[in-house]
């Protein structure tokens, strides 16, 4: 304990109380300038915490009352006992330790509950950004209501979602670059979005950096305010980063963790269509629903309709062509989506792929998928993507064509081996041409110029060649020789033996027999 100052007028008491700051005042009643309750009042306004005692000579009871009002410790008169003096301030120095361990704990309770919440809070968001693109908000709502049984551990007032996606573009993209302004980005964002009586967290996902804000709703042209200012400082690193654009979407306020998931979700819908739009956009989402949140699905049947009736016409000779009337097709579509977009180019490079891979078996069509997705990410408009997908297929297609020309399995072999292993059954050229990745023209017209013979004249020569072998089998008549062989009608069969053998097949077995 140490004796701060002392004065002797109520006024000259004030301006040490404001100079020094005691945690305990000794005044008596009567003092000139200012009397003792006068200055109690002052203090106290200074510092509500402020222990008073008062010393004096007057035993008026409304005195007394008057000091109590204030929040008076003691009330000791003259003359005064130094005992009784001491054991009044031990009391109030004993109290306002016990006050000082309380405080603390209760300090320490509030950060460890805060730092609970906020853990909960980052846990929560990681969960809700890790779903699956287009996965129903309402399951969503089920496994964190599962996870998360105490919603006030996840919200504190209000919350907004905002979703801020800088890029470089897939041109320029590679890993370490793009990381690199990922996290400059999101020092911005920590920084720029931060505001007094709210708690933010930051958490970089597939989508972007994810920010949620909790506590006092931040006013609308506050968060504009400090969006481009984010936006002007990722512009200005284009000495860096060529090309670099960046997007935000901001939702608009939540007041429970499901509305809070439908915006999140939203969100990451709303950051799949920066690709049909210009970029370095600030897009201001409204109130959501399931039911909006559903209407992509329209869309997504439509391009999967279309997908089924056009497969089987992709042919691997001309699939620029082909992804070109593709992407006019489904641009044209009515209220198309950028996550429609990514879907519809993901199934086309899966089934081209499929394709290519009957060809060639060790194509490894995982890796490539993986390759592209990373590339899609980056694509800042429709038409990046479907360039992206040309050049993706086309690159692969032509190194599937080189791999099988080096091991002697050109498309022209794979028929062959095809028609081979398959001469027993009736075999359409159309089918044949599907299974090589050719149009039935462009195919009958590669295969007449590598073998010189038509495929149809091709398929019979290897049906005589293999009903000459059947033939010199005894146990074996020829109607049966002629099913074996792909043929149903004996006559047509013993008329194609002649024409090609120049004998009947009977008269084959017989020179064989004879001989």
């Amino acid at each position: 304990m140490e004796l701060l100052g002392v004065a002797y007028d109520g006024i000259s008491a004030f301006k040490l109380v404001q100079e020094k700051h005691p945690d305990i005042l000794l005044t008596d009643i009567r003092m000139p300038g200012a009397t003792g309750l006068e200055l109690i009042e002052s203090a106290k306004k200074l510092n509500p915490n402020l222990k008073c005692i008062i010393i004096s000579g007057y035993k008026d009871f409304e005195y007394a009352q008057q000091g109590l009002r204030f929040g008076v410790k003691d009330y000791l008169l003259k003359p005064i006992n130094q005992d009784e003096l001491l054991r009044s301030i031990s009391h109030i120095v004993d109290e306002a330790k016990e006050n000082r361990t309380t405080l603390d704990k209760q300090v320490e309770l509030e950060s460890k509950i805060k730092d609970f919440s906020q853990e909960t809070r980052r846990t929560f968001l990681k969960t809700v950004l890790g779903q699956k693109q287009g996965t129903d908000p309402a399951k969503i709502v089920q496994l964190t209501s599962d996870l998360f049984r105490r919603e006030d551990g996840i919200l504190r007032g209000t919350a907004r979602f905002i979703l801020v996606r800088p890029d470089t573009g897939y041109v320029d993209y590679t890993i370490d670059s793009f990381d690199m302004l990922l996290d400059k980005t999101t020092e911005m964002v920590k920084t720029d979005f931060a505001v007094p009586g709210t708690e933010l967290l930051a958490e970089v996902s597939r989508d972007g950096i994810g920010v949620l804000i909790c506590g006092d709703d931040i006013p609308r042209t506050q968060l504009l305010k400090s969006a481009n200012r984010i936006r002007e400082k990722v512009l200005g690193l284009r000495d860096l980063f060529r090309g670099a654009t960046v997007t935000t979407v901001i939702c608009p306020a939540a007041t429970s963790a499901e509305e809070l998931i439908y915006n999140i979700c939203n969100a990451r819908l709303s950051m799949e269509d920066r690709i049909l739009f210009e970029p370095d956009r600030i897009v201001e989402l409204q109130k959501t629903s399931l039911d909006a949140l559903r209407s992509n699905a329209a869309v997504k049947n439509e391009i999967n309709r279309y997908l089924e009736d056009v497969e089987e016409n992709v042919r691997l000779e001309s699939l620029s062509q082909f992804l070109r009337e593709a992407r006019e097709r489904i641009l044209s579509m009515d209220h198309i989506t950028g996550a429609a977009i990514r879907e519809c180019t993901m199934s086309l490079l899966s089934f081209i792929l499929k394709r290519l891979g009957t060809m060639d078996g060790t194509l490894e069509k995982e890796e490539v998928t993986e390759s592209f997705t990373v590339l899609y990410d980056h694509c800042g408009s429709a038409e990046d993507a479907f360039i992206l997908l040309d050049k993706t297929v086309c690159d692969i297609r032509d190194a599937v064509f080189e791999n099988l020309k080096n091991r002697e399995i050109r498309p022209i072999k794979f028929a062959k081996k095809y028609i081979e292993e398959n001469k027993g059954m009736n075999i359409s050229l159309e089918d044949l041409a599907d299974q090589v990745g050719f149009s039935y023209n462009y195919f009958s017209s590669l295969f007449k110029k590598e073998t010189g013979k038509t495929v149809t004249e091709y398929i019979q020569q290897v049906r005589i060649e293999a009903a000459k072998k059947l033939l010199l089998e005894k146990e074996k008549k020829i109607p049966e020789i002629a099913a074996l062989v792909g043929y149903n009608d004996v006559k047509f069969f013993t008329k194609q033996f002649k024409k090609t053998v120049g004998v009947s097949p009977g008269e084959f077995q017989k020179l064989f027999y004879e001989k």
